[in-house]
Formats: structure tokens, sequence, C-alpha cells
């Protein structure tokens, strides 16, 4: 898997995230097939964070906590087929599930 800069969460957390294949610079693409799991990892989180998965309509399908440990593992199968938004601490990430 590739490891692709996410986004600077805080001075000291930084949002690092394993992705299979990028469309575009905003958008990344998942195959279930080739890509059973995402994986999102925190460096130095300080206090426990929330994050979203929301569908095109802007509902919450998924939403967890992220604890000091900071990695999230999300099945894809977990997931319809479609196009997603993660959100944590107001940066957003696209993607979509094939």
């Amino acid at each position: 898997m590739k490891k692709l800069f996410f986004a600077t969460v805080t001075a000291t957390a930084l949002l690092i995230s394993s992705f299979a294949q990028a469309q575009s610079s905003n958008k990344l693409v998942y195959n279930k097939s080739l890509n059973p799991t995402i994986e999102i990892e925190l460096g130095n989180i300080i206090t426990t964070t929330s994050f979203y998965i929301k569908n095109e309509k802007g509902q919450v399908v998924k939403k967890g906590s992220i604890n000091k440990n900071g990695k999230i593992t999300l099945p894809t199968a977990e997931l319809k087929n479609g196009r997603y938004r993660f959100e944590i601490l107001g940066i957003t990430q696209d993607f979509e599930i094939k």
C-alpha cells in the first residue's frame, strides 16, 4: 500500500493514511477486493478526537473516536460502493469505494 500525506491536524499531530489509488489530488479510490481495509494513523494525539464518515447526502454512515494510540482501521466491506467524505478536526478528505 502507498503512504499518502493526508493533512496536518495540529502542530503535534500528523495524519497519515494508507491509500491504494488516487484518481485526482482530492479524491481517493479504494477497490474492495484490492483494499480490504483503510488505515489512518495519527501521531502524538493529546486528547480523544472524533471522526465521521459521511455519504454523498451528508448523512453520517460511520463515526468513532480516536484515542492516544491514534489509529483507525476501517474495513471497506462495511461501506457500500459510492462516494464518501472523511472528517476529523474540521479537515475533510473525499474518497470512493468500488
